[in-house]
């Protein structure tokens, strides 16, 4: 079962790199992360850490709530599994886009931009996935917490250093 999944996840990360290689590069002109990758933009951001914080909490927080919500109605396994799926679809597309704006580098980025709070909010869906006690409500939203501080004070600092 393990592997099946481990397929269905790659599959789902390869169908995010094709589509933007199908699309093209009109449309990823049009839709593209070129706003992200604006260094004007990400250099000289005016916008304080405290504030970008706050906004990304309680963004995170809906998403919780929402995951949570949908794993009493449909099971734990069954969305976190197809949330980790649409992450590594969107994943691949975000990638993808990098390279295509950004060459090789891009990649380093995207890592930069991703990795610091992606390890918490991923342990967060593992734990949420195996967890069985009332506990784990908790421990997710500790991590998820944790998260949205390395996604408000960490990211940003990295990304004006690397852009």
């Amino acid at each position: 079962m393990i592997q099946k999944n481990k397929i269905i996840y790659a599959l789902c990360f390869l169908a995010g790199i094709l589509l933007v290689n199908l699309m093209g590069s009109g449309l990823l002109n049009t839709y593209g992360v070129t706003s992200f990758w604006d260094q004007s933009a990400v250099t000289f951001w005016s916008m304080s850490y405290d504030q970008y914080f706050w906004y990304i909490f309680f963004m995170r927080m809906k998403g919780l709530i929402v995951i949570l919500l949908l794993g009493t109605v449909f099971g734990r396994r069954i969305v976190t599994r197809v949330f980790l799926a649409l992450f590594l679809f969107l994943t691949g597309i975000f990638i993808t886009m990098s390279v295509i704006e950004q060459g090789l580098s891009g990649i380093a980025a995207v890592l930069l931009a991703m990795l610091p709070q992606w390890i918490f909010y991923l342990l967060a869906f593992t734990v949420y996935e195996r967890g069985r006690e009332r506990k784990v409500i908790f421990v997710c939203a500790l991590l998820v917490v944790l998260g949205c501080l390395a996604e408000g004070y960490i990211s940003p600092f990295f990304l004006k250093k690397v852009l």
